[in-house]
């Protein structure tokens, strides 16, 4: 198998699931994201959309942050 066929599949969340996955409000969200404490979202069109690798990522420095 290529290298590049290796790659973890990344989907796009909505503002929506990521408010669902981290239990943040969209204002905190947006707070950290201008803090340079959560990812900022891609832009498709109007609609932004936020890495699902990303956010898992920030999901486990805010529940393990001993191991960061």
């Amino acid at each position: 198998m290529q290298q590049d066929q290796q790659k973890e599949f990344d989907r796009g969340l909505t503002i929506e699931e990521v408010k669902e996955r981290t239990g943040l409000g969209k204002t905190k969200i947006y707070a950290m994201i201008k803090a340079g404490e959560f990812p900022r979202p891609g832009k498709f069109g109007t609609a932004s959309r936020w890495s699902e690798i990303a956010v898992t990522r920030v999901i486990n420095r805010i529940l393990n942050p001993e191991e960061t």
